[in-house]
């Protein structure tokens, strides 16, 4: 706690390496927090927590934390930052904050290979970045001003288990993901057959958590997955509003399935979208069977940039696996995607081997010249059993208005 700090020196909390050339893991970055008033002349990368190196046949150690409160940033910066060192997913450091809490920050920052995961809301009042492949995990919403996922930064929610969902729900008004960047929540979704969580070792799961998939089964969302024994579960939700993850492949004789995909739900008033944003269904392995893509729902001003979206099926495993996994869904809602190329946006169904290949999802388009929406299936030129048509489901006494339906490549469909 410093009214005023100035120099050109450094502050440091790092952990220490294990003993070269063979000895054990390397130390856990630990904690620092500057409370200060002013800061002119002092440079606060300087201020590291960083896990150190590990020799012989460890790991890494993962990264600490550094924490700074003073003037532009009233709310905190919280900065984590493993200084390109790779950890596992077991190193992950968690930001300590109960689900039922949010927790309010000026600016985060991911960086440098660092992982991290938050079970709480988080409340950024400035900037959320995650940069130079640093990943960042939350089990709940993120409020931000600006986020920004560039060289390599990956932004997802947490796993799906035995008994509940996760999704990654944003509300910020900038987002930009650069061409090396993604929000990525695919195998995220119901757990497949096989999978650690799943009492099962061979069916998938789907919604209510139901063991539905059976052996070599694929899952089910806006498409249907392909069918080895017995059925693929029904397809669910709403084309116009995403709001579900997919459901979870078979496994064959204990071969670990493909999950579903995650769910991601964006508002957002400008989105520039150089990378991706991924809900597709997560790999199987041996003979299993694929997992159906996930759910992404976005709503927009201004949508621009190179890069696609996809809530696509996984294969089944190569070369001798089970079925393809079905299409998800993706609703986009946009005042201005001039600048976007929509044909980058896509649900396919995925490959089967031995077993049937997955159905196309659907994504739904609404903007100027599709005021009243365009549905578009397509799946990508992979044939398809006539029992895997997509339904676009409506009750038999309404009726369905849309600017355009476009049925591509492939895709069977029936109402």
């Amino acid at each position: 706690d410093v009214g005023s700090i100035s120099g050109t020196g450094s502050i440091a909390a790092n952990g220490s390496p294990a003993f070269v050339p063979a000895g054990g893991g390397g130390g856990g970055g630990g904690g620092v927090a500057i409370y200060y008033q002013s800061a002119a002349t002092f440079n606060f990368a300087n201020v590291t927590a960083f896990g150190a190196a590990f020799s012989g046949s460890s790991i890494n150690g993962g990264a600490g934390t550094v924490y700074l409160q003073g003037p532009t940033r009233e709310s905190g910066e919280l900065v984590v930052d493993n200084n390109n060192l790779t950890v596992p997913v077991t190193s992950t450091t968690p930001i300590l904050g109960a689900a039922n809490t949010t927790l309010s920050l000026t600016h985060l920052g991911v960086r440098r290979t660092a992982l991290a995961n938050l079970d709480s809301a988080l409340n950024i009042s400035g900037a959320l970045e995650i940069a130079t492949n640093g990943e960042f995990v939350i089990g709940n919403g993120i409020t931000a001003n600006t986020i920004e996922l560039i060289t390599g930064g990956k932004l997802g929610h947490a796993s799906t288990t035995s008994a509940q969902t996760f999704k990654l729900d944003i509300n910020a008004q900038n987002i930009n993901i650069d061409a090396t960047s993604r929000i990525d929540v695919s195998g995220r979704g119901f757990l497949a057959g096989g999978r650690p969580g799943n009492p099962s070792t061979t069916n998938g799961m789907t919604v209510g958590f139901q063991s539905t998939n059976q052996s070599g089964t694929a899952g089910s969302y806006g498409g249907l997955g392909g069918n080895f024994s017995g059925a693929t579960n029904p397809v669910y939700g709403d084309f116009r509003n995403p709001n579900e993850v997919g459901s979870g492949g078979g496994g064959f004789q204990g071969a670990p399935a493909g999950n579903g995909g995650g769910l991601a739900r964006i508002v957002a008033q400008s989105m520039s979208v150089n990378g991706s944003i991924r809900a597709n269904g997560g790999t199987a392995d041996g003979a299993g069977a694929g997992g159906s893509g996930g759910g992404i729902r976005i709503d927009v001003g201004t949508l621009q940039g190179s890069g696609t979206i996809s809530a696509n099926g996984s294969a089944g495993f190569v070369p001798a696996g089970g079925g393809g996994g079905g299409g998800g869904r993706i609703a986009i809602y946009y005042q201005n995607g001039t600048s976007f190329s929509f044909n980058n946006v896509n649900s396919f169904g995925a490959l089967g081997t031995g077993s049937p290949n997955g159905g196309a999802g659907t994504v739904y388009l609404q903007g100027p010249a599709s005021e009243s929406g365009e549905l578009v299936i397509d799946n990508n030129n992979l044939t398809l059993l006539t029992a895997s048509r997509t339904p676009i489901q409506g009750a038999s006494s309404t009726s369905l208005s849309l600017s355009h339906l476009r049925i591509r490549r492939n895709a069977r469909a029936k109402f």
